[in-house]
């Protein structure tokens, strides 16, 4: 078992994935509305879009796979603080020295390009991950991990 250091989520810290952290737009607010654009623009390659609520509640922080997509996927997290895995891949094969957890705020939104590694994540407490998926219509490439990894808080 490999134990992974948890580190909050910043720009720069994981590879290859854009994110946007809570309070780095303008909310517009009106007079019975707040409107918080997204300044992440994914470029799909396909044209049937799908999106989707994930929820996820108390588990282990210990993962056994990884899974990667042919297409980009935007994570928008809107309830609870999420560990997440993420992974560099070579041919579908996990590069463990690559292997992080990282601790996601509610409010912060990821985009994650086709071919990088990550999971479902879990939640850090009792607060259950509320959070909208928006992808492409495309399955899972599941990669199992040589060693199971777990979350050092």
């Amino acid at each position: 078992m490999r134990t992974i250091k948890v580190h909050d989520l910043k720009e720069g810290l994981v590879a290859n994935i854009r994110i946007q952290l809570p309070g780095e737009v303008q909310i517009e607010k009106e007079q019975y509305f707040e409107w918080e654009p997204s300044n992440l623009i994914a470029m799909f390659n396909s044209t049937a879009i799908r999106g989707g609520i994930l929820r996820s509640h108390g588990s282990k922080v210990e993962f056994d796979e990884v899974e990667t997509h042919i297409d980009t996927e935007l994570f928008l997290f809107l309830e609870g603080t999420a560990l997440m895995p993420f992974v560099d891949l070579s041919d579908d094969q996990p590069l463990m020295d690559t292997m992080q957890i990282v601790r996601i705020q509610s409010g912060t939104q990821i985009s994650i390009p086709p071919g990088k590694g990550h999971y479902v994540p879990v939640p850090e407490n009792d607060i259950p991950l509320k959070i909208i998926v928006i992808a492409p219509e495309m399955g899972d490439i599941s990669i199992k991990l040589p060693e199971p990894v777990n979350a050092l808080l």
